[in-house]
């Protein structure tokens, strides 16, 4: 068995924000137990034969940082990140306080992330693995020395990041993958324990995956499938080759616990036993998009849906917004508003699955756009919002200004919405 010899660290401002604002029960449920957490996560990147040994945890945290929580926070709804610290060292957790050096408040934390690493990296001190859990591009060049000095690297995001900050890294786990690992305990299989992880255990974790997945969402592309396992097995996946079936399509269809049970046709796999074959040849899965729309949706990893189609996933995201109030005491649940769009949407004859959803959902909520504040956005609101936020997206740095406008448009044209 060969020792990893890790070192992890935690920009604690960085990754607790970025999951308050997508999901804060995640948020609480990573501040109240870190380590455990972080024991789940990575222990994905592990094979069979390795145990990794955390010789350094690190937490950066600024002790006067605060966000507005009405549930968490003191008599004026602020919650500061300075309660959190008992339980980052209960977790054996190193914590170093970044306090505020401008009048920004900018802490400086990623410049002592990046100095404490350059010291190990420099000194008689071996790490064989580097873990940095925050969205900040700015650790590219970092990553970038830690390649050349041959040391493997994770990364750890809670919101959207740049290309590069994503492909330097040997792993990236993002936001959506964080959140799915921040279940509740029943929902975290066999305690995650990374000394026990064959190949074997793993496999039988993927299968139980995809059996709920499908399922659950219906008719799937096999595309999104796949996206969303590589998200939570990319290592074993990769090394593996979807454990010698070359592809996903091949592993379920040769995999003797799924025989019989699903039925495929073109793109599309679903359970016969539960849902109708999805119709590969109506107005929803025939596609055919502008090239700058299938630009984007192939970089963004945008849904390809037709416009009609965007149209009432508009429409079904303000009707839930409109008619699921919650009380003073609720926290907005985004499993509930995914699933109950969908639901709606399948009435429709609009087949379009969670994880789509849950993806167009985060990113609205990255864009601001609140789907339980009083006043209940429109459906244009909800479109502009999504707009606003793919358009951001650093990923589409190449496009075009005007291919960025046809994007817009084709969203925009008259007497849609």
């Amino acid at each position: 068995m060969a020792q990893i010899k890790s070192a992890l660290f935690l920009d604690f401002d960085n990754i607790y924000s970025g999951l308050m604002a997508i999901d804060p029960q995640a948020a609480y449920r990573l501040a109240d137990n870190p380590k455990r957490w972080l024991d789940a996560l990575t222990s994905q990147a592990l094979s069979s034969d390795d145990h990794r040994d955390f010789l350094m945890l690190k937490a950066y945290l600024n002790p006067n940082g605060s966000i507005q929580d009405m549930d968490r926070g003191n008599q004026n709804g602020r919650l500061y990140f300075s309660r959190y610290r008992p339980n980052i060292i209960a977790s054996g957790f190193d914590v170093v306080d970044c306090s505020p050096l401008t009048y920004a408040q900018k802490n400086a934390a990623d410049i002592r992330i990046v100095v404490d690493i350059l010291n190990i990296i420099y000194s008689d001190d071996f790490y064989d693995e580097f873990i940095i859990a925050s969205s900040d591009a700015d650790f590219t060049p970092l990553l970038q020395v830690l390649r050349a000095k041959n040391r493997r690297t994770i990364v750890v995001s809670a919101g959207q990041t740049a290309a590069a900050y994503r492909n330097i890294a040997n792993i990236y786990i993002d936001r959506i993958t964080l959140v799915g690992t921040l279940e509740d305990d029943d929902q975290w299989p066999n305690g995650y324990d990374e000394q026990s992880q064959s190949i074997g255990d793993i496999k039988s974790r993927v299968i139980d995956e995809i059996k709920h997945y499908i399922d659950t969402d219906g008719p799937v592309l096999l595309a999104e499938l796949g996206h969303y396992l590589q998200g939570k097995f990319r290592e074993v996946i990769d090394r593996s080759n979807w454990f010698g079936a070359g592809t996903l399509k091949r592993f379920i269809l040769s995999e003797e616990l799924f025989y019989g049970m699903y039925a495929t046709q073109g793109h599309y796999i679903w359970n016969p036993s539960l849902h109708e074959a999805p119709d590969i040849a109506g107005p929803i899965h025939s596609v055919d998009l502008p090239d700058p729309v299938e630009r984007v949706c192939q970089i963004t990893g945008l849904p390809r849906l037709q416009r009609n189609a965007w149209n009432s996933l508009f429409e079904e995201i303000e009707f839930y917004a409109r008619n699921n109030t919650l009380e003073s005491n609720e926290e907005f649940n985004r499993n509930d508003c995914t699933s109950k769009i969908r639901d709606n949407l399948s009435r429709e004859n609009i087949p379009v699955g969670r994880n789509p959803i849950s993806r167009i959902v985060n990113r609205l909520l990255y864009a601001g756009q609140r789907l339980d504040a009083d006043a209940a956005p429109s459906a244009e609101n909800i479109r502009d919002a999504l707009i606003r936020n793919v358009l951001g997206d650093s990923r589409i740095r190449g496009l075009r200004d005007d291919e960025k406008e046809a994007f817009q448009n084709w969203f925009c044209e008259e007497n849609y919405l």
